[in-house]
């Protein structure tokens, strides 16, 4: 649950009607290529037979909100975020990151769970400073058309056996998400070759509901 202060606190009343529709309109998407602009992406490249690589490309504030406190407006939310203490900010972000880790799920073709390792998220500090520049800008008025770039959150799955195909579950709160999945294939190109080296692509994948 959002241990955030209420919606009553000081901390909100103090800023007034206009700051918290300020920072709403600076967390929402704008103009009609927003959406695609702003979705976030999950590339699986399988580096081994039994290992595939993880990376996420998230928008990760509005990720953070969908984990801890998906019904609080934007202001209710990321006000009383920004003003936490060091230690109180950490524990937040790690409960989120937990919740989103625990919800990612890859199994092999015969239904084993891979086990999911070495995840890798932006320093906290990071994240901190990402949440005040939301908010301050909103509070002076510039805020309204900020975005903050996607950020990389990336892990490695392991299987016991090849992993040449896998099933793949995400946690609700990660919201809409392209996946792109591959396997390099290596070549070794001589620059004294008379023919042109040639290169094929993998047929795309079957596409299912």
């Amino acid at each position: 649950l959002w241990r955030g202060p209420p919606c009553g606190a000081p901390v909100i009343r103090a800023v007034g009607f206009l700051a918290v529709a300020l920072i709403a309109c600076a967390l929402a998407p704008t103009g009609a290529g927003a959406h695609e602009l702003q979705q976030d992406r999950l590339t699986l490249v399988q580096r081994e037979p039994s290992h595939v690589a993880l990376s996420f490309r998230v928008e990760e504030l509005a990720l953070l909100k969908r984990l801890l406190a998906p019904a609080a407006s934007n202001a209710d939310f990321f006000m009383p975020l920004s003003a936490m203490d060091d230690r109180g900010f950490a524990a937040a972000l790690a409960r989120a990151r937990a919740r989103f880790e625990a919800g990612v799920s890859l199994r092999d073709a015969r239904g084993r769970a891979m086990k999911l390792e070495g995840w890798r998220w932006p320093p906290p500090e990071d994240v901190r400073r990402r949440v005040r520049s939301v908010v301050m800008q909103s509070m002076v008025g510039e805020g309204a058309h900020v975005h903050p770039e996607p950020v990389e959150v990336t892990a490695d799955a392991l299987a016991d056996g090849a992993a040449d195909e896998v099933d793949l579950k995400l946690p609700a709160a990660a919201g809409p998400m392209v996946v792109v999945s591959y396997r390099p294939m290596q070549q070794g190109y001589r620059p004294d070759r008379v023919a042109p080296l040639r290169i094929t692509f993998g047929a795309p994948p079957v596409r299912t509901p």
